[in-house]
């Protein structure tokens, strides 16, 4: 209801969220480690994830068989059936369900957080443990002096750790690594043709995609070729080194950029910076008794000062 009394009705249309969230909020199993089912998008079990095809999908999920495997739940005493663990709320409300899809994915968090945290760190060791062409101290010394400029500059790389599998950096920041990397460090590739490095290019490719703010159904169609390339290569050049689950969410995004639009519209960066302010709150005032009363306080004064 407005301030006028004028009563707006709308329509839920997705829920952003990370993973966990959705998975929570959906009634999906939330154990993305040992599941039999890691997918709130179609059936692909575990096992056939890390089969011959890593670019392979399961059958859509849909609101047909999510309903079914409700009902199942409801006759049988089992746990889970098809990686469900409860018939989400949210399926009450008319013209949602959370099998249209209806609940998009968070670049934060599956890309930068995750595929390229994970995958850049392997092709980095790669490069300076195996090809000899640098090493730790040289990139890092790059990373330092790299002149950056417009927002690139408030989230500059963090340094690369030899001992971490995954970059410790926030979004933005492993982010800007990637898309840089060929400026920092790229005088120092001595076989621009190798593999890793060719690899690694393509990922930049791909996160350039999903990122972008507008993109047109050709580039959509071409994303989708790119991303089953990547993930066969990945695994014939890394055979050791398992896909995540993080990898397998790539192969639905074509899909769900024609869904929902860019994605990077939906992210969750932006609703876990105002976070930050409920998080300085709970570290200063040390007051944990009926803490969200608290912060629910404190954002209304906010919101009252800024009125003034």
């Amino acid at each position: 209801m407005m301030a006028n009394k004028t009563v707006v009705k709308g329509a839920l249309y997705c829920i952003a969220g990370d993973n966990l969230g959705s998975h929570c909020i959906g009634g999906f199993t939330e154990n993305f480690s040992s599941s039999v089912y890691l997918c709130r998008y179609c059936l692909l079990t575990r096992t056939d994830f890390q089969g011959a095809d890593p670019a392979v999908c399961g059958p859509q999920r849909t609101p047909e068989n999510y309903r079914s495997a409700t009902e199942h739940l409801e006759r049988e005493d089992v746990s889970e059936v098809h990686g469900i663990k409860f018939r989400s709320v949210f399926n009450s409300l008319q013209n949602f369900d959370v099998c249209t899809p209806g609940m998009p994915p968070c670049l934060g968090h599956d890309v930068f957080e995750g595929v390229l945290s994970y995958d850049l760190a392997v092709y980095l060791r790669y490069f300076i443990n195996t090809k000899k062409w640098f090493t730790y101290t040289h990139l890092n010394r790059r990373i330092k002096q790299f002149k950056y400029k417009g927002t690139d500059a408030s989230s500059k790389p963090c340094e690369v750790s030899p001992k971490a599998l995954k970059f410790g950096g926030q979004a933005v920041q492993n982010w800007n690594l990637l898309r840089l990397l060929p400026l920092i460090i790229g005088d120092k590739v001595q076989n621009p043709q190798d593999d890793v490095w060719q690899l690694t290019l393509q990922l930049k490719d791909i996160v350039d995609l999903i990122c972008a703010q507008q993109i047109s159904k050709a580039q959509v169609t071409y994303l989708d070729a790119l991303i089953q390339e990547y993930l066969e290569t990945r695994k014939a050049l890394f055979p050791n080194i398992n896909l995540r689950p993080k990898h397998h969410y790539l192969r639905h995004y074509p899909g769900l950029i024609l869904k929902f639009g860019p994605l990077i519209r939906l992210w969750t960066m932006r609703f876990e910076s105002k976070h930050s302010y409920f998080k300085r709150c709970t570290r200063h005032l040390k007051n944990f008794k009926n803490l969200c009363l608290t912060l629910s306080e404190r954002l209304q004064k906010m919101y009252k000062a800024s009125e003034k």
